[in-house]
Order: structure tokens, then sequence, then C-alpha cells
């Protein structure tokens, strides 16, 4: 109940706790699944039990909620919809009550670099429908749209994308989720529902950190999110105009923002667009098309494929870009199938790090057949053939 009433869900899924804190966090070291299912909860902050599982390829069921809910670690609770007889499945989020704690001490480096990435647990926004459509359409774009790495909010940070020396102390801006391209362009994605001032404030910002960008490495695509029944009635289309004119008035607030060419490194488009009824994805998803403030004061917007690096440009350094593609690939927050393929050697950097250039202890060597018999011919004299001949029996 606490851990719900922090997380601020509805109601709990079930109030009981069916493990001790030390036993659940025993349990859940030993369960590399769980370490995973924990993993991409932190990296995407709300998200369902079949949303883990999509994303682990591990089936999250009722014993894997129970040992991360009484090791403290995750809060539950479902949705009120306010529809009688509607049960929605639960919502899982990262517990405000609980760090990881001696977990970070139990697990291997590479299990606690794939589990946080790096960077501190914390529990990000805690806008459920925010988070929950952010998760679904990062795994829409890993299975369908071709993108060779799928992050979450926490991977989507200001400081991560520009450097810790650009953001201020204490902000912490991000997108809800990042896309990489083939040749390392990173598409940060912002859901949005509503624009008026925090929109407008939002646009400014990554307009002014797309003009300070030299490497040109970056992009933000603002998805409009308004209920798919009311994104095209009245209110709908001023709200979506609005959004426009806030990207468009940010991108050519200044000479430098111009020269920049921030105007093609900002777009917009809507929900509905890419997925105009349920189950149904239109081809502009797979092509990732977007509309751009490009054109000419008359025809300010311009439809573009980020997937076409001939429509989007890539960064001036693919190789240097390219490079989170392949790290990415450690971590649990990844969809799963995106981690096949070479990953960093982290036993060699932790070498390195400590001063080796190689293992510090001897290595193993087999010994041939001729190399052992000589050896037991030295070891034992007479007695060898009776060695032998013991080796043999066993």
């Amino acid at each position: 109940m606490e851990l719900t009433r922090h997380a601020r869900l509805v109601r709990p899924v079930r109030s009981e706790i069916r493990f001790a804190d030390d036993v659940a966090r025993a349990m859940l070291v030993e369960r590399p699944g769980l370490l995973r299912a924990l993993g991409v909860t932190g990296m995407w902050r709300t998200i369902s039990g079949q949303q883990i599982a999509a994303f682990t390829g591990e089936v999250f069921g009722k014993l894997s909620d129970d040992i991360l809910f009484s090791a403290g670690l995750l809060a539950r609770g479902r949705l009120l919809t306010g529809i009688t007889g509607l049960r929605l499945p639960p919502l899982y989020r990262t517990a405000w009550t609980a760090p990881l704690g001696d977990i970070e001490t139990q697990v291997t480096y590479q299990q606690w670099l794939a589990l946080t990435a790096g960077v501190p647990w914390r529990n990000g926004p805690q806008a459920d429908r925010h988070n929950i459509l952010a998760s679904e359409l990062g795994l829409r774009c890993a299975e369908y749209g071709g993108w060779p790495c799928v992050l979450g909010e926490s991977m989507a940070q200001f400081n991560q994308l520009f450097g810790d020396d650009k953001v201020p102390a204490g902000r912490n801006w991000a997108g809800d989720l990042l896309l990489v391209r083939a040749d390392g362009l990173r598409v940060v994605v912002e859901v949005s529902a509503s624009a008026g001032v925090p929109f407008a404030e939002k646009a400014d910002r990554w307009a002014q950190f797309l003009a300070q960008d030299k490497t040109k490495a970056t992009m933000v695509v603002f998805v409009d999110a308004r209920r798919p029944d009311r994104s095209h009635d009245r209110l709908g289309q001023v709200i979506h105009r609005s959004m426009k004119k806030s990207i468009s008035r940010a991108a050519f607030k200044s000479m430098d923002r111009v020269t920049a060419g921030v105007d093609e490194r900002m777009a917009i488009v809507r929900w509905d667009d890419w997925f105009p009824g349920p189950h149904h994805a239109a081809p502009e998803f797979l092509t990732f098309d977007v509309q751009r403030p490009t054109g000419p004061n008359d025809n300010r917007w311009e439809w573009a494929s980020v997937t076409d690096p001939f429509e989007v440009a890539g960064p001036k350094d693919p190789k240097t870009a390219q490079a989170i593609i392949g790290n990415a690939r450690l971590l649990y927050g990844l969809p799963h199938w995106l981690g096949d393929g070479p990953k960093p050697d982290v036993t060699q950097w932790l070498l390195r790090h400590a001063g080796f250039d190689t293992p510090p202890v001897a290595p193993h060597v087999r010994r041939g057949r001729s190399e052992l018999r000589r050896y037991r011919r030295e070891r034992f004299g007479g007695n060898a053939e009776r060695v032998d001949d013991q080796q043999h029996d066993r």
C-alpha cells in the first residue's frame, strides 16, 4: 500500500507482501530475467506487465511481480477509467521509497552496467499515460521501424546528448525515448498532448541546445498524442497549430539558430498520422514521416522521412555517433532482439582501469597426452603406470 501511495497509482493490485525484503532481494540477484525486468522499468519509467514481457522476451507473471514488489523496488497499481467492469492490466514503476541499495554490491559490474547504464537510479516523470505511450511507441519502432537502437527516457537526458557542461546543475531535462539511426543520428521523441506555455518553453529549450550542437548528431520529433477521437476536432486542430507555431518560432528565434539549421532538426507528427486505427500502422510510420518547418513562409511545413539520410542529414562524424549502437547492446532496457551482435568487452575495460593489460593470474594450460605422461613419470617414477591405471578405472 505504501509503495502504491508513493507512486500515486490509484489502487494496489495486491496488498500482501509474499517475501521478506532481504529474501526477495536475494532471489532477485539470482534471477537475470528479473534484473532485466527491473532495468526495463527503470529506463522506461511507467510500464505494463505485457510491455515488460515484450522488452525482455520472458514471461512477467505473478512470481516476478511478487519478488520485485516485496524487494521494495517496484510500485504497482492500476489506473481507474470510470468505466464499470473494465479492469486494466497492472502498471509498474520504480518505487519512490527504495533505491537499489545493496543490490548494487551483489551483482557483477556488467550486470550493474546493464541495469543502470552507469547513470544514477531515479524515478523520472510519473505521467502514466505519457510513459505508457512512449513505451508502446518504442516497442513499435524497435519491431517495425528498422531502428538498430531504441532506448527509454533515462537514456534521452540532455546531459548525455549534449554534455554535462552544457546543462545547468540540477536540471533533469530529457526526451521520452531515443531512437538511433544506422548512421548514428539520435532522434529524440517527445510525446505531448497539450500546447501552451510549457510546450513553448520545451520547444525553445530544444532549439537552444540544437543550435549549440556542433556535431549535428541529434534531432527532436514532437508527437501530438491527443486522444485519437479528439485529435481532429476543433480544439485538437487549435492545439496542433499552436504546437507547430511554437516549434517554428523556436527554430527561427535568433540568427544563430537559423545558421545552425535548427529547423531541419525539429519536427512534429500526429499519433494518428502513424497509427490511424487500432492494430493498424500507416506506411508513413515505417519511414518515420514527420513535418519540419523548412518550407517558405506561405507553405512552412514540409514532410520528410527521418529514416532516409538523403532527406534528414546524419551526424558530421558517423563513426563516433555510431558507438552508442554497440554499447547499448549491454543494456537491459533495450528491446531484447536488438541486443544481438558484438558488445563491448567490459572485462578488458576493468583490467585497464585497474592498471593491467592482461589478467593478473597464470593462464590455465591444458596439457597434451605426451606432456602429461612425461609429467607423471617425473612425478611418480615407477608408479606412473599404476597412476595411469587408476585414472583409467575412474
